[in-house]
């Protein structure tokens, strides 16, 4: 009984740790529509910024820090920082 409530512990944390995958990153704005919730990086890099979350207002080559998480094949943005 002990041995299969580990197991089930441990497959839990994996499947929590493969669902949540948050990162990071550092870019210049290429692009974003308010209307689509769509901001794209000069580098290529798309992220979906979810309904009713508020992000400062960002222009085309603003540098932005943005973190976000990765939910199947989108990067779906928890919050926006421009660097001045």
């Amino acid at each position: 009984m002990h041995k299969l409530l580990v197991s089930l512990i441990v497959a839990g944390s994996s499947l929590a740790a493969t669902l949540a995958h948050a990162e990071t990153t550092v870019g210049i704005v290429d692009f974003y529509d308010t209307e689509a919730g769509i901001l794209v990086l000069l580098d290529g890099a798309e992220f979906v910024v979810p309904a009713g979350l508020e992000i400062p207002d960002v222009e085309y080559e603003d540098e932005v820090i943005i973190e976000f998480d990765v939910n199947e094949e989108e990067n779906i943005i928890s919050r926006v920082v421009v660097k001045n």
